[in-house]
């Protein structure tokens, strides 16, 4: 999803887009709600003020990950934004990035490759897509922890050739960073994962721990995190563990996060901001860097979900 998820006619089925979640459910809704919506991606257009679909479940599952309820639109978010709430365990996410020399014309390949998934990739649920601020590649997506070994085997650069070919043709430069990650929480104007991003600014970040991951968190949520957050437009944020098999990290792993922004320049000022402050003297100190370090931020130009592939309890 993010960087390619299949760029090759060998590459097909169906297309996986969705969120992420959390633990609350939406009192008296009936799980019919959702067995009636079909297999279509939403997108922003889909949830303006005046027409918020519908797609609830009874499911504290499905309802936790990505129900329109727990949407906000960022004109009506808090002015300073604090506290967090539990994301429910079972979904991983992966942060997948690299070089290209043309995003543009590297997108037609990926979004044709979102609607042709197959195997463990076409559990896929939601899919962001990102414009880095350097050009380049920045993909998250978000799938049930079940298929991590397969979809860890796809991203595989030395096994699948898809990899390899896409550097002979051109469509894939530098190096391939990977970060797998379980969500512990959220952060944002109302409960739940981040809206549907389109047009929005987004920063990915991972970093090595020095102390307990708790310990980080309680950081990540202090006062002066929020007044950092909102002074650069962080409406929604998702905090989480990093995983083998990510870029970098060891089995120690590492904490990683996703903010999304009010707009693509406030990601840039903020990636601009964070880069020196995480990497400096006063950089917080339960984090490491020497034992991983991840770091990306841009715009987003698709944030695709797919309900009929939100998992149910």
């Amino acid at each position: 999803m993010f960087v390619i998820a299949q760029t090759a006619p060998a590459l097909s089925a169906r297309r996986t887009q969705a969120p992420l979640r959390s633990k609350r459910s939406p009192a008296a809704r009936s799980a019919r709600s959702l067995q009636q919506i079909r297999a279509q991606k939403i997108d922003n257009d889909d949830f303006s003020d005046s027409r918020r679909a519908v797609l609830l479940s009874g499911t504290a599952l499905a309802a936790n990950l990505c129900m329109p309820e727990f949407w906000m639109p960022p004109a009506n978010a808090k002015k300073i934004i604090s506290g967090s709430n539990p994301a429910a365990p079972g979904v991983t996410c992966a942060f997948l990035s690299h070089g290209t020399p043309d995003f543009d014309a590297w997108y037609k390949i990926y979004d044709g490759a979102m609607e042709n998934l197959t195997g463990d990739m076409a559990s896929i649920f939601r899919a962001v897509c990102a414009k880095g601020a350097d050009g380049g590649v920045n993909v998250v997506i978000v799938f049930p922890s079940e298929y991590t070994k397969g979809i860890q085997a796809f991203y595989d650069q030395k096994k699948n050739p898809l990899w390899e070919g896409g550097r002979k043709d051109g469509w894939l430069t530098g190096d391939f960073q990977q970060v797998y990650f379980t969500p512990t929480a959220f952060r944002g104007a109302v409960e739940g994962p981040p809206p549907p991003g389109k047009g929005n600014g987004v920063t990915l970040c991972a970093s090595g721990l020095s102390a307990p991951y708790d310990e980080w968190f309680a950081e990540f949520t202090s006062p002066e995190s929020d007044q950092i957050h909102d002074k650069y437009g962080v409406i929604a944020s998702v905090a989480g563990k990093v995983q083998p098999g990510s870029t970098g990290f060891g089995k120690t792993g590492g904490a990683a996060m996703y903010h999304q922004h009010k707009t693509p320049k406030q990601a840039t000022e903020f990636g601009k901001f964070a880069a020196a402050f995480l990497t400096g003297p006063d950089a917080p100190p339960s984090l490491d860097i020497s034992k991983g370090f991840y770091f990306n931020y841009g715009g987003i130009v698709a944030d695709d979900i797919y309900p009929d592939k939100i998992p149910k309890a």
